[in-house]
């Protein structure tokens, strides 16, 4: 990703994702639902709750979810209605995922 100009910053368990994205303030946070301490539905939740984080995007990576086209619409909903900005299975190519990336950058200038 630093090749395409994107700074990665990467935290070992969702209490250092929350930590870093509070001390950061990245342009887009990207979660796994399972990770140790905290999971990727908690730290979201806890992203949004915080009047200073509240408006970071928050994607969902998972290897949760169906990748069959009517499976992933739901499972996409599913994720909005609880606060994810995107869903992206981690099947989903490396430019698929970066595409999803640079269109949820741009609606937030």
């Amino acid at each position: 990703m630093q090749s395409l100009g994107y700074e990665v910053v990467e935290a070992e368990d969702g209490e250092a994702g929350l930590k870093k994205a509070e001390e950061l303030m990245p342009n887009l946070v990207v979660t796994n639902v399972k990770m140790p301490k905290m999971d990727g539905v908690q730290m979201m939740r806890k992203i949004k709750e915080n009047p200073k984080t509240k408006n970071i995007p928050v994607f969902l990576l998972t290897a949760f979810g169906d990748p069959e086209p009517d499976a992933y619409k739901r499972d996409l909903l599913a994720a909005k209605e609880m606060g994810f900005t995107d869903f992206v299975l981690k099947t989903s190519t490396l430019d698929a995922i970066v595409a999803r990336i640079e269109k949820a950058l741009s609606e937030e200038k």
